[in-house]
């Protein structure tokens, strides 16, 4: 099984629990993990975030799993998008939000993640941001807005 962490990005894609960054008891991480909950068994995919990651917000649509924003390993609020593609094997980035921030909230609804709230490292937002994850929506695809 993994080290202990909290404040990471986490998600059910089919019958595994996906978990990546947060802190450990060594710092923050990078580093992703996977639950298959039919086997009840752990194993770490070929796939690290970038840089280390951690109260980010977490949206899953379909098949792809995303972290949203969060901290860096000093402390920074982050804008980035990061998506784990279908094999696991890699954390893509997508378009960066408007506002860097940690700790905000997102939920799903169809193609669209919608994320609010959030600390910038100073202040508390109260912003909304909407994401378009499908190609097919054209221009709006991978744009927050």
């Amino acid at each position: 099984s993994p080290l202990p962490v909290k404040d990471m990005v986490y998600g059910k894609i089919g019958s595994s629990i996906i978990t990546a960054g947060g802190f450990s008891q060594s710092g923050a991480s990078t580093e992703t993990n996977k639950y298959d909950i039919p086997s009840d068994s752990w194993s770490t995919p070929s796939a690290t975030l970038p840089q280390s990651d951690t109260i980010p917000a977490s949206a899953v649509v379909g098949s792809e799993m995303f972290a949203i924003g969060g901290q860096d390993g000093l402390g920074t609020a982050l804008k980035t998008t990061k998506v784990l593609n279908s094999g696991q094997t890699s954390w893509d980035s997508r378009a960066d939000m408007t506002y860097a921030r940690s700790g905000a909230c997102a939920a799903v609804e169809g193609t669209k993640i919608y994320v609010y709230g959030g600390l910038d490292g100073a202040n508390v937002l109260d912003a909304m941001e909407i994401y378009e994850t499908d190609p097919a929506q054209g221009s709006n695809f991978d744009k927050w807005e």
